[in-house]
């Protein structure tokens, strides 16, 4: 249950998602707003011979089953931590470590869709440039529910390109239709989402949304959300939580969040919280 979009502005590729997730208790279907799915997968790749490190990060866009995405992300973070190459022979591209990526995909999903069928199934966008790529790059990982097989495609090529995944994707498409939109750019792909988190009638698409997109260097930063309710409160949020908690405020001895933010709506500006 989810609506992921994800876009190519200009040379950037950006991800945004709702917060909602879904689970069975006692045969039915329950939704709570504390999922995780616009994150970053921080990778080493290390010389083999000299030991000097390459370091970046792989935009995360995940749809679908909770188990699977939880699996997933928890597996690549830690063998991303000690990636190897052969200097000279290695290309160090986005789609020469996607193999690493697809075969970890295909082994865990056919594992957990083998035990809970198509709950287990997760769709996932990935994102990024590495050391010998021209140009950040886009992938995105699919499971079909009859046949439990996998593939792997590139995606968005092109400025103004977009990928929709998750169960609201019918809702945006319709949405993007009856606008007349052939390309969207990052406030249309938020409002759109917006819209179709405040629609009642789709079910499993809620909460908050959640946005990334990669800096000049090439990091990938994510974004929470600065709301304003009617009673003059202000809310910092990252998914479920609310950093303007008192809390997450630092204390004398304590640390400090540091997070980038959208205000919403009508997602024009971003800011940093000083």
């Amino acid at each position: 249950m989810t609506l992921c979009i994800a876009i190519k502005e200009k040379e950037n590729i950006c991800f945004a998602s709702d917060s909602c997730i879904s689970f069975i208790k006692d045969e039915v279907t329950l939704y709570s707003n504390v999922g995780i799915k616009v994150l970053s997968l921080p990778y080493t790749l290390k010389d083999i011979n000299s030991g000097k490190e390459y370091e970046g990060d792989i935009g995360i866009c995940i749809s679908g089953s909770v188990l699977n995405s939880f699996v997933f992300k928890e597996t690549l973070t830690e063998i991303f931590k000690n990636i190897q190459f052969i200097p000279k022979k290695t290309n160090l591209t986005l789609e020469n470590i996607m193999e690493i990526i697809f075969n970890s995909y295909k082994i865990l999903s056919y594992e957990i869709c083998n035990k809970i069928e198509e709950k287990g199934i997760v769709e996932i966008i990935l994102a990024g440039k590495l050391p010998d790529d021209n140009s950040l790059r886009a992938f995105k990982l699919s499971t079909d529910k009859i046949t439990n097989t996998h593939t792997c495609n590139e995606i968005l090529h092109s400025e103004g390109d977009y990928e929709f995944i998750g169960s609201g994707e019918k809702q945006a498409a319709n949405l993007l239709q009856i606008r007349g939109d052939s390309r969207i750019n990052r406030n249309t792909m938020l409002n759109l989402l917006q819209i179709v988190i405040e629609d009642p009638a789709v079910k499993g698409v809620d909460g908050n949304i959640q946005y990334g997109e990669f800096n000049a260097n090439n990091e990938f930063v994510i974004h929470g959300i600065i709301k304003h309710d009617n009673n003059g409160l202000v809310y910092y949020n990252r998914g479920f939580l609310d950093l303007n908690l008192p809390e997450f405020q630092m204390k004398d001895d304590g640390f400090y969040l540091s997070y980038q933010y959208l205000i919403a709506p009508p997602f024009i500006k971003t800011i940093e919280e000083e």
